[in-house]
């Protein structure tokens, strides 16, 4: 499962076409989707209160009814199984951030380890920008999943530098 920063993970030219070069390894990549993101900060939104009335509130269930519907649809044409909620994946990194925690950590700890619990993944690469905390926080807490659940993963900060391929190529080995 690829995760981290939504435009690093989602750009090929800034990934350095990583998805491509784990698939040359002959790893079959999932690509956490965009979508997540957008449903996380919605969740947020209702647990912390942020939202202008209730406008605000019947757009939000209306949101998460056009994703569930097509997901459901979709999935069901393309043999999808079924994803991850933004819901489940905070739950599933309850054990390693705390509540208070908003952003994109949360969902790349808790997207992996609910996809690994669930047995849709053997691993996970999260990826961001140098220097990038969400990054450095969700890379610590990924230490952690290892040692107490055992899913591998691999965290790579992005400079614009080609990957190094050796590092890909132990990656790939230990998975």
């Amino acid at each position: 499962l690829l995760v981290g920063e939504i435009y690093v993970r989602c750009n090929p030219a800034t990934n350095d076409r990583l998805i491509e070069k784990l698939e040359e390894r002959r790893l079959r990549v999932k690509l956490a989707p965009f979508g997540e993101v957008l449903e996380y900060y919605d969740l947020c939104r209702l647990q912390e209160k942020w939202y202008g009335g209730l406008a605000d509130i019947v757009s939000i269930f209306v949101q998460k009814r056009v994703r569930e519907s097509a997901a459901a649809v979709f999935g069901g044409i393309l043999g999808w199984p079924r994803r991850t909620s933004a819901r489940r994946a905070v739950e599933a990194a309850a054990p390693y951030l705390r509540r208070e925690l908003l952003g994109e950590a949360v969902m790349t700890v808790g997207t992996p380890v609910e996809e690994w619990r669930a047995g849709r993944i053997d691993a996970a690469v999260s990826v961001g920008p140098l220097e990038c905390m969400p990054n450095k926080i969700a890379e610590a807490q990924l230490a952690h999943v290892a040692e107490r659940e055992g899913l591998l993963s691999l965290t790579l900060s992005l400079n614009g530098d080609p990957i190094d391929p050796e590092v890909l190529d132990n990656f790939a080995f230990e998975v």
